[in-house]
């Protein structure tokens, strides 16, 4: 009996792995497959590139919107925090009062805890379409992983 090779042998043994074969053109032997097997099979490789540009561009648009959405949260949160400024020590960075939010009137404690809620949501929905993004790669992974 001929022992399984171990992977790792392979590489100790300077030998070439064993690649699986992804030309299904080669078995191709008679007219029939010439006239309608090899342009099945290059419609397939046409397909499976734009599968995978189509996988490439959805990554991108899904990472360029979920980090423009975070920039514009930072900047909506240093613009909310701006009431709070006044209360803050010039060189520390830290504030001066224990809650400086007790100290704000009740028509801006109304509009920062508004937009405080908003910014919640804002990131519920961004992790919602993360996760989203996610399920999408599994089942694509799942359809179109080498056998």
């Amino acid at each position: 009996k001929k022992e399984k090779e171990n992977p790792l042998d392979q590489i100790t043994k300077g030998q070439a792995e064993t690649k699986q074969d992804d030309n299904i053109l080669k078995s191709i032997t008679n007219e029939y497959e010439v006239l309608y097997i090899k342009p099945l099979a290059g419609v397939y490789r046409v397909l499976r590139k734009q599968i995978g540009d189509q996988i490439d561009a959805f990554n991108s648009n899904l990472t360029n919107a979920l980090d423009t959405r975070k920039k514009k949260r930072t900047y909506f949160l240093g613009v909310l925090n701006s009431d709070l400024i006044q209360f803050k020590h010039a060189t520390s960075d830290s504030y001066i009062i224990k809650d400086p939010y007790k100290l704000l009137d009740v028509d801006k404690k109304a509009k920062l805890i508004g937009s405080y809620k908003y910014i919640v949501s804002a990131i519920e929905k961004d992790i919602t379409s993360a996760e989203n993004g996610v399920e999408y790669y599994d089942k694509m992974t799942k359809l179109y992983k080498t056998q």
